[in-house]
């Protein structure tokens, strides 16, 4: 059985974060030996990643480091799924990576970049990541911007479509929000169009959270609605809620949703994930979100807050018609995952 090394590190209160590496970790489960690098994760997050099969999870960085290098002649490498910062932070981190990388190369085993996306806009960064790109045998990129400046791969949807239900049926009565604890919220031009919108159309609003630095802005938009008049249901993530029950919350609540309006990538594609027809409106262009939405080609979700309530309210319009477009494209998306899933596997299977 292939040894393979993950170093799964994230955002340990955000289920954005475990959506995308718990996919990961499905798809090499049954053919591989997992050696997770956890680091200082709780259980809540632990929890999250849904691991299953043969795996050893790592506390010590070194500990992990060290047997990667032991068994660098047999073992493949896969980098952290998910967003390539060009932080100081993480900049170590790829500096510390490369006599690992390295030894990889010289053993001619594969290091596979899967679900990446590199966000940052810096010519020492990309200096630095076309370094870690000599290393690697080949890039599953989640975005065609990525793929464009870095090559040597291909670019495939975000690893959390593959969670894509196509059985999602029943009554949807709800619009569901969530937006950045650390961003501006929407105008009130954009709060009072939600609200005239959902009347009209007797759907209830509920703000979830997925990250819990976000339950501020939660409360705030409970606030907003209640000061014009209007009651809304808000699911916060208290304290003494672990990651994977947050998880089953929000799920349940988008299964419920016609519309689920975000600036958050991964409460977009969790929402469609179960039916919901994801859209972004926030006072700033997501030009992120945009990107990932693009690559299963679905466009025209993202919008900067209008200045007019009919104009708002007419976006809402033409947006709630989008529910089959979203379906046939989110079917699309599962199954290039599903083929790309098989490709990966019967690369491991020939090392």
């Amino acid at each position: 059985m292939t040894k393979v090394f993950i170093p799964l590190v994230g955002q340990f209160t955000n289920v954005g974060d475990t959506l995308h590496r718990s996919v990961l970790i499905e798809w090499l489960k049954d053919d591989c030996e997992l050696h997770l690098y956890i680091g200082q994760a709780d259980e809540s997050f632990i929890s999250g990643l849904h691991v299953s099969g043969k795996f050893i999870f790592y506390r010590s960085l070194i500990f992990w480091y060290l047997k990667a290098l032991f068994f660098s002649k047999k073992s493949v490498f896969f980098y952290n799924p998910g967003e390539i910062t060009g932080s100081l932070k993480r900049f170590f981190k790829e500096i510390f990576l490369f006599p690992l990388l390295s030894t990889y190369k010289f053993n001619s085993r594969p290091a596979l970049k899967v679900g990446v996306d590199i966000q940052y806009r810096s010519k020492f960064n990309d200096f630095l990541y076309s370094l870690t790109n000599y290393f690697t045998t080949y890039s599953f990129y989640r975005t065609e911007s990525s793929f464009l400046r870095f090559g040597n791969g291909e670019v495939i949807p975000d690893l959390g479509f593959y969670r894509f239900d196509p059985t999602q049926l029943g009554d949807r009565n709800y619009i569901c929000l969530s937006f950045r604890g650390d961003r501006n919220l929407f105008n009130d031009e954009t709060l009072i169009a939600l609200k005239d919108f959902s009347k009209e159309k007797k759907l209830k609003i509920c703000v979830v959270v997925q990250v819990r630095m976000d339950n501020l802005s939660a409360m705030n938009l409970r606030d907003k609605f209640s000061d014009h008049g209007m009651k809304i249901e808000t699911i916060l993530w208290h304290d003494n809620v672990s990651h994977s029950d947050q998880e089953k919350e929000v799920n349940r609540l988008y299964k419920k949703a016609k519309l689920t309006i975000s600036d958050r990538l991964h409460v977009l594609i969790a929402a469609a994930n179960n039916g919901s027809i994801p859209i972004c409106i926030a006072p700033y262009y997501s030009s992120k979100i945009e990107n990932h939405f693009n690559v299963i080609n679905f466009s025209r979700n993202v919008f900067k807050q209008k200045e007019s309530i009919a104009e708002t309210k007419a976006l809402l319009e033409l947006s709630l018609k989008r529910d089959n477009e979203i379906s046939k494209r989110m079917i699309v998306a599962k199954n290039v995952l599903e083929e790309r899933k098989m490709h990966i596997i019967n690369m491991l299977n020939k090392v």
